[in-house]
C-alpha cells in the first residue's frame, strides 16, 4: 500500500489491480473524506467481482461473443460475461499484482507483465499506470508495448461517491456527459454496433440532472442497463467527459480524458460487500468514468480510435479526475 499527497488530495493505491484504495479530498466545511467505493477487507480484493478501484485490461468495454480478428487472425477470448468478453477476462488486471517501478511523494508507477495466451489475448504485453497528482488534480497515464500485435484498452474502474465516506449514495448527485450520442444495449445489456443519440436512449436533449431524475425517465435503454450502463461518444470539447457534483458535501468532480468515449456506469449491479466506514454496498453506491475506446470497435469499426497495439510500438493514454468545491 502506497500514499502519495497534497495540501489538496490524499491517494492511497494497492498492489492487487493497481487499486486506487482511497482517493480523499475536502468537503466545504474543509474535512478530508474518502470520495471512492473500498472494501472494508483488503482479501476482497483478490477477487474484487465489482472491480472496485481496479485497474482493467487488456481490454476494458464488452465485446461481443468473446470473438475478435487482428487482420485475417480469429482470437477467442474469455466469456467471463455471459456469451461475451468483459474488461479483459476472467483473471484480468483487476486481480494481478502489479509492481513497484517508480514512486515519489506526488507519483506513483506500477507495471504488469501480462504473458502471451493470457485471457486468450496473443502477444508479451508489458503494462504500466502512473497516478500522479498536482494541486487538486489526479491523473492516471497508461502505457503499453507488446512483442506482438494485440488489444491494449486499460480503464480505470473506480466507483466515485461524492458524499464522503459513503454517507449516501449516489442518487442525488448531480451528472453530466459531454456527448450527445451513445451506443445503445440490446436486451441483454450488450452493446449493439450502432449509434443512438442521447435524446432516443435517456429521453432528455443530453444526460444533465439529478441521477434520480435521470433513472425516472425510465427508458427502455435504462430498463436494459438497469440504470446506467453505456458507452457514451464524447463531444471531445476540451477533453471533458463528465462532471459529478454532490450539494451537500459541495465536492465537484470533472474527468477530461485523450479517449474517444466513455462507459458511465450507476452501479447497477453492486453486491452487498462491507465496505470501509462500517458501510455496506449496494445497488448506486459509486459511479464509474470508464474512459475508452467504443466498447466491440474491434468488430464493428465503429470508433475513430482503433484499441489494437502493433508489435514493439509503445502506446499511451491518459484521463484525469480535478477535484473543485461549489
Amino acid at each position: 500500500m502506497w500514499l502519495i499527497s497534497n495540501e489538496e488530495l490524499r491517494v492511497t493505491v494497492i498492489a492487487t489491480g493497481a487499486c486506487l484504495y482511497r482517493v480523499e479530498t475536502r468537503n466545504k466545511a474543509g474535512v478530508f473524506e474518502d470520495v471512492v467505493l473500498s472494501y472494508e477487507s483488503l482479501y476482497e480484493y483478490d477477487e474484487n467481482k465489482d472491480y472496485l478501484g481496479a485497474v482493467v485490461g487488456r481490454s476494458a468495454g464488452r465485446i461481443r461473443d468473446a470473438r475478435m480478428y487482428l487482420g485475417e487472425q480469429e482470437y477467442m477470448l474469455d466469456k467471463n460475461w455471459k456469451e461475451h468478453h468483459l474488461h479483459g477476462g476472467i483473471q484480468n488486471f483487476s486481480q494481478k499484482k502489479w509492481v513497484l517501478v517508480e514512486r515519489d511523494a506526488t507519483h506513483i508507477t506500477l507495471m504488469l507483465k501480462d504473458s502471451a495466451g493470457s485471457c486468450g489475448y496473443p502477444g508479451n504485453l508489458q503494462a504500466k499506470v502512473t497516478y500522479t497528482i498536482y494541486n487538486n488534480v489526479l491523473t492516471v497515464k497508461y502505457e503499453g508495448v507488446s512483442d506482438a500485435r494485440t488489444l491494449f484498452d486499460m480503464t480505470q474502474h473506480t466507483y466515485w461517491n461524492l458524499s464522503g465516506n459513503y454517507q449516501t449514495d449516489i442518487k442525488n448527485h448531480h451528472l453530466k456527459i459531454a456527448a450527445h450520442t451513445c451506443i445503445p444495449l440490446d436486451e441483454t445489456g450488450m452493446v449493439v454496433d450502432s449509434v443512438m443519440t442521447i435524446k432516443e436512449a435517456f429521453g432528455m436533449a443530453e444526460i444533465d440532472g439529478k441521477i434520480t431524475d435521470i433513472f425516472a425517465k425510465d427508458t427502455e435503454q435504462l430498463q436494459y442497463g438497469n440504470g446506467i450502463d453505456h458507452p457514451f461518444i464524447l463531444d471531445g470539447r476540451n477533453n471533458v467527459a463528465a462532471i459529478l457534483y454532490d450539494e451537500s458535501s459541495g465536492r465537484k468532480l470533472t474527468c477530461t480524458t485523450d479517449r474517444e468515449a466513455v462507459v458511465c456506469y450507476s452501479g447497477n449491479f453492486l453486491g452487498e460487500k462491507a465496505l470501509r466506514n462500517h458501510k455496506m454496498n449496494q445497488k448506486n453506491m459509486g459511479i464509474c468514468f470508464e474512459t475508452q475506446c467504443i466498447p466491440n470497435t474491434i468488430n464493428s469499426n465503429i470508433g475513430k480510435q482503433t484499441p489494437v497495439l502493433e508489435a514493439n510500438t509503445h502506446k499511451n493514454f491518459s484521463t484525469s479526475f480535478q477535484f473543485d468545491l461549489v
